[in-house]
């Protein structure tokens, strides 16, 4: 399965690329930060380091990304401003990699995080960014991904505990005053009083998972879609709540499942159910509120009237 998303991940540089080189072959697009980078790099082999056109200073002064420094050996081979849009294609490709081994490791299905990764790849904010001419936030995706495959060891006990509590009790207010449903929760313990059934929230399960996974699309939507900070801090920020509403989703399916078939309905849905798919709860909530946070903030200019082609009337 590795080898097939490295396959994916090479078909789509080679198919985004050729796409944005065609593109700008055509003269097809604005060009000005483009054109920015590319003098940059340009003059560097002439004697002046990362020099910008229209004022005094150097590019790192007002783009601090130094992982522009990484192509430079690049291109001193390769001089062309398509080198440049080939870095960034490749930067935005192999971003995937990453994502694809956290679902592996939170989905524990390694067909469902390929499906991951292959949507990643195609996904319409990330793939308009290798024809969006050149900018390098797209560079630092690949190392903002990887930061979210360390793991947190003993440390995340503090994090996951917490946590365990908070879905606990919102079960326990939904199902006591909602859905009329009797439930006895005793520390991170969900059980019914006749004994029927009975779930624990184990460190597992406790939405870290799910968490680390949301603040991971989270990012991605938020530096490549949007340019403004607030906004960008908004998506971020909304990736906790989203995350224990999701783990909220889960748990209260659990116990809907539990009060109509026992525990071995609820210990169904606990398992992920047939191919895991019910391990994917979770997410639906969470990465659909993400889409349509991002949709309330969306930054595309209003699209005007077409022009009228009939004839003038004073």
């Amino acid at each position: 399965m590795d080898a097939l998303m490295w396959g994916c991940i090479g078909m789509a540089l080679l198919i985004f690329y050729s796409l944005a080189r065609r593109k700008y072959a055509y003269f097809n697009g604005d060009t000005n930060d483009l054109t920015v980078f590319a003098y940059a790099f340009a003059h560097t082999f002439k004697g002046r380091f990362l020099p910008v056109y229209f004022t005094k200073g150097n590019l790192l002064g007002l783009h601090p990304d130094f992982v522009l420094l990484l192509w430079l050996p690049v291109y001193a081979v390769w001089r062309s401003f398509y080198s440049l849009l080939f870095y960034q294609s490749l930067m935005l490709t192999i971003s995937a990699w990453p994502l694809y081994l956290l679902a592996k490791r939170v989905l524990e299905n390694n067909r469902a995080a390929l499906l991951i990764g292959i949507t990643f790849l195609l996904f319409p904010t990330i793939a308009s960014q290798h024809v969006n001419q050149f900018h390098d936030d797209q560079l630092a995706l690949p190392f903002i991904m990887f930061a979210f495959c360390i793991p947190l060891g003993w440390s995340g006990v503090a994090l996951t505990f917490p946590l365990r509590m908070l879905v606990v009790r919102i079960v326990e207010f939904i199902c006591h005053y909602l859905l009329a449903i009797d439930i006895v929760v005793q520390g991170t313990g969900i059980m019914d009083p006749t004994g029927r059934y009975q779930y624990e929230v184990a460190a597992a399960c406790s939405g870290m998972r799910s968490l680390i996974a949301t603040l991971a699309i989270a990012v991605i939507y938020a530096m490549v879609g949007f340019r403004t900070w607030w906004k960008r801090g908004v998506l971020i920020g909304a990736a906790l709540p989203l995350a224990v509403f999701g783990n909220v989703v889960r748990m209260l399916t659990i116990v809907i499942a539990a009060e109509m078939g026992g525990q071995e309905w609820g210990a169904n849905i606990h398992e992920g159910g047939p191919g895991g798919i019910y391990s994917l709860l979770p997410y639906i909530p969470a990465f659909g509120g993400l889409m349509f946070l991002g949709h309330l903030m969306d930054e595309s200019p209003p699209r005007s009237a077409p022009a009228s082609s009939g004839p003038d009337h004073p």
